[in-house]
């Protein structure tokens, strides 16, 4: 547990440098052996350079502290290409499925309840995405350290790439739905009542239908969120 609340911290030390090998170092220092040699060595071994996604990254830490508990000098070559192995697929995934879709995604939900209640939106941000990436941290230490160098399987097993597509699907309907929501929400009386009926109806669903084609190019859901809100501003401004 110790090692996993320090991994926590991994971005806090973040350098030009090196990027996250301080944060990488401190969380392994609870098992830093007891002779002067071995401390060395184990500080040199991991205070090269390193970086991950931060949420991916404590799976990393647990394979290498299963590594660790079973270090021999002949294992020093095995570590290191196993930090090199992982780190990069995994801030790959880690960057698609969190950055690229979740936090759009969440983002997006968030400024739609902000239309019932502003000061809930905060709220759901923090309801829909921290608890989700604790426990991607959460799990993936631990079946890190359960299988070391296999644990790359866990991650298999989530269907990240499959699972963000579906999200971004849902992202641009909500973005959708929002700007729509934004429109006859903040907009004047008289707008209101000049695009109701089935004008108004037949805008969101080309929002929709926009959206959708919009991911089918693969553009990104940020960019077509600015994009829906510079159309909708233009058309009711």
């Amino acid at each position: 547990m110790n090692i996993f609340l320090r991994s926590l911290f991994i971005s806090a030390s973040l350098n030009f440098w090196k990027m996250q090998n301080l944060g990488l170092c401190f969380s392994l220092l609870p098992l830093v052996p007891g002779g002067q040699k071995e401390k060395s060595s184990f500080l040199l071994r991991h205070l090269q350079y390193f970086y991950s996604h931060p949420y991916l990254s404590p799976a990393i830490v647990g394979a290498l502290a299963k590594e660790e508990e079973t270090f021999v000098p002949e294992k020093e070559g095995e570590i290191k290409k196993l930090k090199d192995t992982l780190m990069g697929p995994y801030a790959s995934l880690g960057d698609q499925f969190f950055w690229d879709r979740c936090l759009p995604f969440v983002s997006v939900t968030a400024c739609m309840v902000s239309f019932l209640y502003w000061a809930l939106a905060p709220v759901i941000f923090i309801i829909l995405f921290f608890p989700l990436q604790f426990w991607v941290r959460w799990k993936g230490y631990k079946e890190g350290y359960r299988l070391g160098k296999g644990g790359y399987i866990f991650f298999q097993g989530l269907e990240l790439p499959r699972r963000g597509h579906t999200i971004r699907r849902v992202t641009v309907l909500f973005i959708a739905l929002s700007v729509f929501l934004w429109a006859f929400t903040v907009v004047g009386t008289a707008y209101k009542t000049a695009l109701s009926g089935f004008f108004s109806y037949g805008l969101g669903i080309l929002g929709v239908l926009l959206g959708f084609f919009l991911v089918r190019i693969r553009l990104s859901p940020v960019v077509i969120f600015y994009l829906m809100s510079v159309a909708f501003c233009m058309l009711f401004i």
